[in-house]
């Protein structure tokens, strides 16, 4: 797919631990011509403003080369990605990155939704913690609040001693479907996944600036 775009584009290359399948970090570029990079890595790609894309080291090195980028993937597996909204907030959320931070201790929950009937890659890769009993897991079906009236699957871990956040983030999940979200609701999920209240407090204005946005944006 040859296409190029005259706006400025951003997009993060990613170093990657290949058997967690987590980025151990991550530096971002700007691309005003995306084609051009996609010409540059040489292949018959997707929208790669829409896709993550795993690099051979060649290519991920004559990007770094083409764009000045600073990154050094220590022998790493590398993979770029394109800039998410969450990207404009001041710390790293835990968005692909749940399976090193739980290892790590920092993180005491995590959940996946997906389609029910459809399998996700990240079950595999924590199967062998929960076998183990390094993760406790518990799954369900249920409709998305606010979805799209489909039935989602569920699949929670939690470390051990945090296994309560397991039945407490279904309670919230239940309450969010019959009264819908609420700025203490936001908080009471992120601080259950984890996150600390100044990145909640953040993460709420945020919320509530992209909401507003998107309402002007409907009323054009």
């Amino acid at each position: 797919m040859n296409e190029t775009d005259t706006d400025e584009q951003r997009f993060f290359l990613q170093a990657i631990d290949v058997e967690l399948d987590c980025p151990l970090y991550e530096v971002g570029f700007s691309v005003r011509d995306v084609g051009a990079l996609i010409n540059l890595i040489g292949e018959d790609l997707p929208n790669i403003s829409y896709y993550d894309l795993d690099l051979s080291p060649a290519t991920a090195m004559t990007i770094v080369d083409r764009y000045n980028v600073s990154f050094d993937p220590a022998g790493h597996a590398v993979r770029m990605r394109p800039a998410c909204s969450h990207d404009d907030l001041p710390y790293q959320t835990h968005t692909r990155r749940e399976l090193l931070l739980m290892l790590r201790g920092v993180k005491p929950l995590a959940v996946f939704d997906y389609p029910a009937g459809r399998d996700f890659s990240a079950e595999k890769l924590f199967h062998p913690y929960v076998e183990i009993g390094k993760f406790v897991k518990r799954e369900y079906c249920a409709l998305r609040p606010q979805g799209d009236g489909k039935i989602y699957r569920y699949v929670l871990y939690a470390l051990p001693h945090e296994q309560w956040r397991i039945d407490a983030y279904i309670l919230l999940r239940q309450v969010v479907t019959e009264e819908g979200w609420s700025d203490c609701l936001v908080r009471m999920e992120g601080e259950l996944l984890g996150y600390e209240k100044w990145q909640n407090d953040i993460f709420i204005e945020y919320m509530k600036r992209v909401l507003e946005e998107r309402r002007k944006e409907g009323e054009k």
